[in-house]
């Protein structure tokens, strides 16, 4: 009888979400009808984490723009804005670096 209850609340529930748990570590959508079954924790977990997988998302996307936008101020710093030419900071620092080079 004691395993009958363990089987039952944890084993089953959870060989029920392992198609659900390998799309998180594939990081695809699992199957809508998987989260709509389920009552409980298991229910909790799975909607835990496609709220992650959301913010997981979300947050790499941001890394993207961050990195984008960086490499836009880098050549802006660099850049005279009218002519798009390099500035006197890249002439200087070329200079700097070919002086330092020759020595």
């Amino acid at each position: 009888m004691m395993g009958v209850l363990p089987n039952r609340c944890v084993i089953r529930p959870l060989i029920a979400v392992t198609p659900h748990i390998r799309a998180i570590v594939a990081e695809c959508e699992p199957a809508a009808d998987a989260v709509r079954e389920r009552r409980g924790e298991i229910a909790d977990f799975l909607h835990a984490s496609a709220v992650l997988r959301r913010a997981n998302r979300r947050r790499q996307r941001l890394a993207r723009e961050r990195d984008a936008l960086l490499q836009r101020l880098g050549r802006l710093a660099k850049t005279d804005h009218l002519t798009g030419l390099l500035n006197r900071l890249v002439f200087d620092s070329d200079y700097a670096r070919a002086l330092s080079e020759d020595r």
